[in-house]
């Protein structure tokens, strides 16, 4: 049996990215926690606050799509 992947939907990964990015500059940093309520993985959740500590919420914003 083949698996089927589902088609990205990136404009919702980009909303998650942003929702990150306020949690982040609110002084949220559990990421595990974070990742749970974004429904991500915590490496995603861990790249993205790398990002947001090295250029802010614009870092998170281009963070590099395809590799979730």
């Amino acid at each position: 049996m083949v698996a089927r992947s589902r088609p990205r939907d990136f404009q919702a990964l980009e909303q998650r990215r942003k929702q990150a990015a306020r949690l982040f500059a609110k002084g949220e940093t559990a990421l595990a926690s974070i990742a749970r309520q974004l429904k991500v993985s915590r490496q995603s959740v861990g790249r993205w606050y790398r990002d947001w500590k090295q250029g802010g919420a614009k870092a998170v914003d281009e963070s590099v799509a395809g590799c979730e």
